[in-house]
């Protein structure tokens, strides 16, 4: 990966309308593969409304926005949720999901927090496995009566 020419930033107004494009172009391939998710549906309200009430950072490559992800405050945990992760398809396996989880995780260490949790596919071919190489560990497990899957629930402590 090139980082001299990719940054991570917090998400402004100006990016709604391409947020909603990288969700639905990176999502689909979940979709394609068996995990459909609501973020499929989201629309130009949805993410304004994410702006508003998390933190949302983004990856730019120069004048592109290549990757998203957010920190979701959770008044059922003692920790903030990453959820959101999605990289544009034409920019997966260069490092730029690593480099949002690294971004979101010194975020919410800088905000105090000492872990932060993530929710997860059980079954992906490959999701759990890279989220326990970031350090994460599964403590828990959401089951979905509307899925085929459940969700693993994992920690970091940061």
């Amino acid at each position: 990966m090139d980082t001299m020419t990719l940054e991570v930033r917090n998400a402004t107004a100006e990016y709604v309308s391409v947020l909603v494009k990288v969700y639905h172009t990176a999502y689909r391939e979940n979709k394609r593969m068996g995990f459909p998710s609501s973020v499929l549906e989201c629309d130009t309200d949805d993410v304004a409304d994410w702006l508003r009430n998390r933190t949302v950072l983004v990856a730019k490559r120069e004048d592109e926005i290549v990757g998203v992800v957010q920190l979701i405050p959770r008044s059922d945990w003692d920790t903030p949720e990453i959820g959101r992760l999605a990289v544009s398809p034409d920019y997966q396996g260069e490092g730029i999901g690593q480099l949002l989880l690294e971004s979101v995780e010194e975020h919410a260490k800088a905000d105090g927090q000492d872990s932060i949790h993530l929710r997860t596919l059980s079954r992906h071919p490959f999701l759990e496995d890279w989220y326990r190489q970031e350090g994460y560990e599964r403590i828990g497990i959401e089951r979905l009566s509307n899925r085929p899957y459940d969700v693993p629930i994992m920690e970091k402590e940061l």
